[in-house]
Order: C-alpha cells, then sequence, then structure tokens
C-alpha cells in the first residue's frame, strides 16, 4: 500500500491494511517518515516503510507558503500570489515523484507483489507505474472527489487539469477502485466514466467499544460528571465547522467544547484568539489527537458531537467524514450539517439533527434541543448504537475481502484465507 501520511494516525489505511494481514496476507505499507518514527517497523503483522522524503513539508514550514495560497482563488490574484500556487504546485508534484521513486525501489528490492493498493491521487501514478513494471494488479483507494478537493483548488487551473487528465488515464486501467460512500463514488464514476467504485465507510470496529481510555475526557479537561460536553473529533483546519461550533458555544451558556485532534500551530492560535474575543476561552478545550482505536472511547464522554463539515465544494458536500462514525460508535446524539451523505445517516437512523452548516443559531438550537431534553438525547443515543451495529468495520472488510477477490480472480472464501493469485505471491503494497 502506498500512502502518503506517516500511517500513524491514518485510520483507513491502519484498518485495510490490518485486516488483510490477519487474514493472512503479506502487507507492506510505504508511508512518509516524521521526525520519531522509526523507517522501518511492523505493526500489527504489518510492515511499514517510511522512506526519508520531505521536501514539499520542509519548504513549507520554511517559507509559510501553503499558509499564504488561502482556500479561495481569484482570477483577479496578483502576480505574486499566481506565482505562488505554481511553485507550490510544482514542488508538491515533485515530492510525490521523489516518494515514487523511493516506493519503486523499495518494491524492487523484495518480492514481486500482486497488489498495489494506492491510496489518493498522490500516490496513484507512482502506483500506476510500479504495478505496469512489476505486472501486478493495481487498487486506486480514493478518499474523496480530488477532482474537486480543497487542495486541488488552490492549483493552477491548467495544473488542475492535468492532475485530472492523469487521475482519468490511470483509474480506467485499474482492476478495483474503492471510496468512501455513495455520493463519491456515484461523481468517481461519472467524472470519469468508469464502473461504480466499491464503497468502503471508514467506520470502527465493534470490538473497538471494548476499548478503555488511557485518561478520561473530563479528567483531561477538569470537568464534572454533569457537565454538558459538546465534542468535535477530527483534523483540525478550516471548512471543517470548527469556527461555527466556538461561535454556536457561545449562544449556549455553560457547555464546554472539545476540539479533539491535530492541526497547525498558526490555525490553532486563530482558534484560541476568536475564543477569547467572544468570551468563551474557559469553555473551549483543545485536547491532543489520540490512536484510531481509542476515538470513540474518548468521545463516550461527551454529550453530543458537532459533525459540520462546510459545503465549499463537491468533495467536501459528498463526504461522510470519520468523525460521523466515531460518534455513532460512541453512542453520542450528533449535530450534523445537511449535506447529502451525513443527512442520509442522521434521517435513516435517528440519531441526530441536521442543520444548515453555516447557521449559528440553528445550531446553538440543536444542541439546546439535545441537551437539555433527556428523552430526546436518550433517543438519539440509541439510534446512534444501533447504527454501530450495521456500520462499522466488521461489515466493511468483508466487502473489502470481496474486492480483492474480483482483483486476483479468487472466491472470497480463498481471499479471505489469503489465498495468493496463481503464480503470484501474496504481498500487497
Amino acid at each position: 500500500m502506498l500512502v502518503r501520511t506517516s500511517y500513524v494516525n491514518d485510520s483507513r489505511v491502519q484498518k485495510e491494511a490490518t485486516s488483510l494481514a490477519r487474514l493472512g496476507w503479506r502487507i507492506k505499507v510505504i508511508a512518509l517518515w516524521e521526525p520519531g518514527l522509526r523507517r522501518r517497523e511492523t505493526v500489527n503483522g504489518v510492515d511499514v516503510v517510511r522512506p526519508p522524503s520531505r521536501l514539499l513539508r520542509n519548504l513549507s514550514r520554511r517559507t509559510g507558503i501553503g499558509r499564504k495560497l488561502g482556500d479561495a482563488r481569484s482570477d483577479n490574484e496578483g502576480l505574486r500570489q499566481f506565482a505562488r500556487r505554481w511553485f507550490y504546485a510544482v514542488i508538491a508534484s515533485l515530492d510525490a515523484a521523489i516518494f515514487g521513486a523511493q516506493a519503486l525501489r523499495e518494491v524492487l528490492r523484495g518480492s514481486a507483489p500482486a497488489v498495489i493498493h494506492a491510496h489518493d491521487l498522490n500516490t496513484l501514478p507512482a502506483a500506476w507505474l510500479i504495478s505496469r513494471l512489476t505486472r501486478a494488479r493495481l487498487v486506486y483507494d480514493s478518499h474523496e472527489i480530488h477532482q474537486f478537493s480543497i487542495s486541488m483548488q488552490v492549483r493552477p487551473r491548467l495544473w488542475r487539469a492535468a492532475c485530472r487528465w492523469v487521475e482519468c488515464a490511470c483509474i480506467r486501467t485499474a482492476d478495483a477502485v474503492i471510496t468512501v460512500n455513495e455520493a463519491c463514488a456515484k461523481a468517481i464514476a461519472r467524472i470519469h466514466r468508469v464502473a461504480r467504485p466499491v464503497v468502503l465507510h471508514n467506520t470502527p470496529a465493534l470490538t473497538e467499544r471494548h476499548v478503555q481510555p488511557r485518561v478520561g475526557l473530563r479528567e483531561t479537561i477538569g470537568a464534572g460528571p454533569t457537565d454538558p460536553i459538546a465534542i468535535y473529533c477530527g483534523g483540525l483546519s478550516r471548512n471543517r465547522g470548527i469556527e461555527q461550533s466556538i461561535r454556536a458555544v457561545a449562544l449556549v451558556p455553560g457547555v464546554k467544547l472539545v476540539l479533539l485532534g491535530y492541526g497547525e500551530p498558526a490555525y490553532l492560535d486563530a482558534l484560541r484568539r476568536l475564543s477569547a474575543r467572544i468570551g468563551v476561552q474557559s469553555r473551549v478545550f483543545f485536547v491532543p489527537p489520540v490512536g484510531p482505536l481509542e476515538v470513540s472511547a474518548v468521545m463516550r464522554e461527551a454529550n453530543v458531537s458537532l459533525v459540520l463539515i462546510q459545503n465549499v465544494g463537491l468533495s467536501y458536500r459528498c463526504s461522510s467524514p470519520n468523525k460521523l462514525f466515531e460518534s455513532l460508535h460512541a453512542g453520542l446524539p450528533i449535530v450534523g450539517s445537511d449535506l447529502p451523505e451525513i443527512r442520509r445517516v442522521l434521517r435513516r437512523f435517528g440519531c441526530g439533527i441536521t442543520v444548515p452548516e453555516h447557521d449559528l443559531q440553528s445550531i446553538a438550537r440543536a444542541m439546546r434541543e439535545i441537551l437539555g431534553n433527556r428523552d430526546l438525547h436518550a433517543k438519539l443515543s440509541g439510534g446512534a448504537r444501533a447504527a454501530a451495529l450495521q456500520l462499522n468495520w466488521d461489515v466493511e472488510e468483508a466487502k473489502l475481502v470481496g474486492a480483492y477477490a474480483g482483483v486476483l480472480g479468487l472466491t472470497p472464501d480463498l481471499a479471505a484465507a489469503g489465498a495468493p493469485a496463481p503464480r503470484q505471491p501474496t504481498t500487497v503494497l
């Protein structure tokens, strides 16, 4: 498997790799190296290799160019901003090319793989090349609609067109395409004119309900047993409803807001300034991320989960964020954006209230209803637990095995047993 993250907190890649390894497949994940991480290690039966390539991140941190790009694009932007966009795009592509070359070297050093599994567009060209050189099958796992992602919007228009061409060319040669939900599957099939991808939701496993956090959430923030807590879980970045959550909490006296996750220091400072400016700094708590298996366990001590993804493009509009499923497995009522996949889950299972994602009054009203009505809270919490029984990794793992069975021409039973394809080893990268 090729992935442009460190693998440490990448719950989707971890679950897929661990599931296949547990079923007897030899799995190697080639990921990004970060300071403090080992270059090579084995985690839950998965071999993880991290080549030392950090070109883009080092340049971004030294120059701040990534932050200077902003989120919006303008046809009337200045020459300096235009140059920044091109410089960032070129460096990002060069960084991906270096990673791809290192991945190829790693593959050629070992036994020939049966499958090359590319996670997201930034590993797809390298995975395509490796699959052609080694005659391995190619699986493309698209975590979002890349042509309409926020990161793509800050690239030059010509570069975006080139990326779309590359993705289209590679995806049509893939032996299987996987994505995160039905909305993304429909969009990817339409954009690239391919068969509907296999949908693999990034859900916790049922066994995670037995996990106990090392430190309780209320103990961490110094909250009492009856203090109402609203929680946001996930990456702390723009367009995820964090600013809206902070402002809405100001309209609900007494509620504490926990922001559980990681983010760039500059953005976290901006959130702290916002909290201070509107007078809720004493009720907003920044809690460092925990391991993927602990997320739902930590969230259980909260009273309501906020899933307020902003509708800033097709990729975000069609998203079903990890925090949605983690909230279900924590048994939490949800205040969620009125977007297709979030709305579908909340209405199907009766586990939350949908709101216009930018409407502070509606967000605050939904929080007050859930926190102030015990019967409603119990009803929505029961809906969340019922949803978890259907939306869990135990179900999704069977889909993953089925996809691999189709790729390698095996029956699902043989694929689940880690059986090799004819004349090929059971190595998956």
